[in-house]
Formats: C-alpha cells, sequence, structure tokens
C-alpha cells in the first residue's frame, strides 16, 4: 500500500494533495487516514468531483473513480482545465477511447493511463 502513498509524499514529486474526493464518507476517511500516515498536511474532503475540477487551483485531476467513470471523468477533467491521471481501463471500448484523445488535443491537456 505505500507503494501508491509514497510518490505523493515526496518532496521532489511537487504535489500538493488538494483533495480527497469519493461519494462515500467512508472511503473519504480511509484514504485520509491512509494518507496522513505520509503527509504532514491535511487534504480537503469532498464528495462532488464537480467542485474539484472548477478549483482554479488544481492542476491534476487522479481519475481512480469505478472503471465506467474513467472515461466520462476524465473528460469532464479535462473541459475543466486539470492533466489527468487515470487509471486503467482508461475507456470500455475505441470509441470512449478516441473522445479521450480527442478531448486531451482539443483542451491541450496531457493524459497518462496507469498500467502499473
Amino acid at each position: 500500500m505505500d507503494a501508491f502513498y509514497e510518490p505523493i509524499a515526496r518532496k521532489e514529486s511537487n504535489v500538493n494533495l488538494v483533495y480527497l474526493c469519493d461519494v462515500m464518507q467512508s472511503q473519504r476517511e480511509r484514504a485520509l487516514r491512509n494518507f496522513s500516515k505520509h503527509i504532514d498536511y491535511k487534504p480537503k474532503l469532498e464528495n462532488d468531483i464537480r467542485k474539484i475540477i472548477d478549483d482554479p487551483k488544481v492542476d491534476v485531476l487522479i481519475n481512480a473513480t469505478p472503471d465506467h467513470w474513467h472515461t466520462p471523468g476524465s473528460i469532464l477533467g479535462i473541459k475543466g482545465g486539470k492533466h489527468i491521471y487515470v487509471e486503467k481501463p482508461c475507456s470500455h471500448n475505441m470509441y470512449e477511447n478516441n473522445l479521450l484523445v480527442e478531448a486531451a488535443k482539443k483542451y491541450g491537456k496531457v493524459v497518462q493511463m496507469g498500467v502499473q
């Protein structure tokens, strides 16, 4: 588990985890407990991804939503001006994949899919 949290906590990563977002309060609180072991500040807990997308101080959205939300959530983030790191699979089919690539190009954002 630490392998997931440590890169965000490293000073050289230049990351400030501003939000932890999940519709389930228990998941948000669990994430906060886990991250709190590795960072010395407290991210805001949020249940509405749209509030995070609307925050102009957020540069990158890490999209670790359920699979069926990977493409729609990533496209929402791109349209909101965010670069995206999305878990695999980034899409359910090639049509969704093409939509994601088109959005990244149209809005000039970087999208990376994790395949650990």
